[in-house]
């Protein structure tokens, strides 16, 4: 299962983290766009980075805390509660959409 393979890949060495892949994150994360996306990206980059196992998110050289942490788990729970009140088309990617 994608599960136990990711927990394999992230444990055996083999995901190394260098500045260019730094440089990526960051600017993936924190892209330019001003202030008016500076709220969305902050909270996609909370749930991007509370998806990340502990070191790689050490190795990207972001800070994580308990305040984070719990940031983290209000924002996963209030998307689990919105999803189920969206209808199909807001909640799924087309694909998914057609395979059901």
């Amino acid at each position: 299962d994608i599960e136990r393979h990711l927990r394999c890949r992230y444990t055996s060495g083999e995901i190394a983290v260098g500045d260019s892949a730094r440089t990526l994150a960051g600017a993936l994360l924190s892209p330019p766009l001003g202030p008016a996306a500076a709220p969305l990206f902050r909270v996609t980059r909370l749930i991007t980075l509370g998806l990340l196992p502990a070191h790689l998110r050490e190795a990207y050289g972001y800070s994580w805390n308990a305040q984070r942490e719990r940031s983290f788990r209000r924002a996963v729970a209030l998307i689990r509660r919105t999803r189920r009140l969206l209808p199909a088309v807001f909640r799924e990617w087309p694909a998914a959409r057609m395979a059901a």
